[in-house]
């Protein structure tokens, strides 16, 4: 594993409040300035090359609050004296709308590339980030075209949003279509560098390992694709007509939603296997299994299914359909609305896909307070064996 670069983040500093290269006290704007080329310092002792400046705490809150001449000086002087404080080492500018400041001064692309003309330093660049393109309300592949005709890219976020504010979501998520022109762009551009995955697992109550998997596995599929259609010249020709339409049937977001669908499917295997791992182990110690942990499982399993070979909908009537006989037959099943873009309704089935341990047939029940002992995680009872149930299917 090797280190690309690092990261300033002044936010975190409440003497940076005001400010970090912008701030109205003089100390408090060299005190940035110094742990900025501290951090420089560091990125080069440890190999790294890149050094990112997200200057979120630069900007303003209100009409008349600053000198909007004074505080684009007081920005474009540190970014070059923290540039040639250590040439080796690229500085890139990461933009982003708003946030914690109600206006940023780097807000969009537009505005970091004056900025970064007018520092002049060959060590300098952009940081794209996917998620804060959307929320400035550009086109991410566009935004990587002007990155690299006037500046430089030095570095790639990946993640995803719906361009309201920093989701911080799994790449390809919402915008799978984007991402691959992005990488086509990209491609274009002859960018060589890191690409980082830059999600907030935590926000949706998401395993980070398996978000990072999902990340790498839908990211690679994205970018076969973009590769694929690179070596499409009708793709050329449409594009030189400015032909949607043709432009829309040539690229076939359907090849992006399939990989869409095959990497939610192989995430919910996972993620189910591993709950029925629990499962096994919980019956072969006699303790009880929390029945909302295993529904949440299997419908991310039948999730990924019905996305894959349903075109991302389920058939409500059939779901509805489908409950009856499956109770009638002693399967636990129960009707769920939406937990994931593309699927309406779904079904969950509490039936482990592997073999039961040896003696009767079981089926998972709520059962109120038993023998098990460990309470429900919704409802405060307990998930235990029925001894002279019969097993569900599904």
């Amino acid at each position: 594993m090797a280190l690309n670069g690092l990261a300033m983040r002044y936010y975190t500093d409440p003497g940076f409040r005001l400010g970090a290269f912008t701030h109205p006290d003089a100390k408090a704007r060299r005190a940035a300035i110094d742990q900025t080329k501290q951090g420089i310092d560091a990125c080069a002792a440890m190999g790294g090359q890149v050094m990112t400046l997200w200057m979120g705490q630069d900007g303003f809150d209100y009409s008349f609050q600053v000198d909007y001449d004074r505080l684009w000086d007081l920005t474009l002087e540190a970014i070059a004296e923290v540039a040639d404080h250590h040439p080796g080492v690229d500085i890139a500018l990461e933009y982003k709308p708003n946030e914690p400041r109600a206006f940023a001064l780097m807000p969009d692309m537009g505005a970091t590339l004056l900025a970064l003309r007018e520092v002049d330093r060959r060590n300098t660049g952009v940081t794209l980030d996917f998620a804060h393109v959307l929320y400035a309300g550009e086109m991410p592949a566009q935004a990587a075209q002007m990155a690299a005709r006037h500046s430089r890219i030095l570095g790639v976020h990946l993640n995803d949003g719906y361009g309201k504010r920093d989701d911080g979501l799994m790449a390809g998520s919402v915008h799978p279509v984007q991402v691959v022109e992005l990488f086509v762009e990209l491609a274009r551009a002859r960018y060589d560098g890191v690409i980082y995955f830059d999600t907030f697992p935590d926000h949706s109550g998401l395993n980070p390992v398996e978000e990072a998997r999902e990340n790498i596995r839908l990211t690679d599929r994205l970018r076969e694709i973009a590769e694929s259609w690179q070596r499409i010249p009708a793709l050329a020709e449409a594009q030189a007509r400015q032909d949607a339409a043709a432009t829309n049937r040539i690229v076939s977001p359907g090849d992006v939603r399939l990989a869409q669908a095959q990497a939610t499917a192989q995430m919910g295997q996972r993620v189910l296997h591993a709950a029925f791992a629990d499962f096994s182990r919980r019956l072969r110690c006699g303790l009880g299994v929390p029945v909302p942990a295993l529904r949440r499982a299997v419908h991310v399993d039948r999730l990924g299914r019905q996305r894959q070979h349903q075109g991302g909908f389920a058939n409500p009537g059939m779901v509805k359909g489908e409950i009856g006989p499956l109770r009638e037959q002693g399967v636990d099943a129960d009707p769920v609305e939406r937990i994931g873009p593309g699927l309406r309704f779904g079904i969950v089935i509490l039936h482990p896909p592997v073999a039961p341990p040896p003696g009767p047939p079981h089926r998972l029940q709520d059962a109120g307070r038993s023998r098990c002992g460990l309470p429900d995680e919704r409802s405060g009872r307990s998930a235990c064996l029925g001894q002279n149930s019969r097993s569900g299917g599904g």
